[in-house]
C-alpha cells in the first residue's frame, strides 16, 4: 500500500485490465447478484454467481467461459498492461513496485 500511495500510476495497468474485464464481461454477458459485486474469484463468490446466472447453467462451456474471463484473462491483461507502460510507453519504472523491507 505504501508504493500505490507514494507512486500511484503504478495502479495503470490494474485500472486499464479492470476497464478490459468489465467490457468482456458486458460482452460475454456474465452476471452476479448485489451480494456477490466485486468479489470476482475472492472466496469463489463471482464465479459460483455467474455460472448459477449463466444460460445454460454448469454447462462445460460456460465453465470454460469462467475460467478465462475470471483467472486467464485478468493475469494475461495485467502481464500485457504491466510490459505495455514499463517497456513500451515508459511511463511506469520497474522500481517503483520495489518494496524496501
Amino acid at each position: 500500500m505504501a508504493n500505490v500511495l507514494a507512486k500511484p500510476i503504478i495502479m495503470l495497468p490494474m485500472i486499464c485490465s479492470a476497464a478490459v474485464l468489465g467490457i468482456l464481461a458486458a460482452l460475454f454477458n456474465i452476471q452476479g447478484t448485489p451480494a456477490s459485486a466485486g468479489f470476482g474469484i475472492s472466496g469463489l463468490i463471482g464465479p459460483i454467481n455467474a455460472l448459477n446466472l449463466a444460460n445454460g447453467g454448469w454447462s462445460v462451456g460456460n465453465i470454460i467461459l469462467i475460467i478465462l474471463v475470471f483467472v486467464v484473462a485478468p493475469i494475461a491483461l495485467n502481464f500485457a498492461f504491466v510490459y505495455l507502460f514499463t517497456k513500451v510507453v515508459k511511463i511506469i519504472d520497474p522500481m517503483d513496485y520495489k518494496l524496501d523491507i
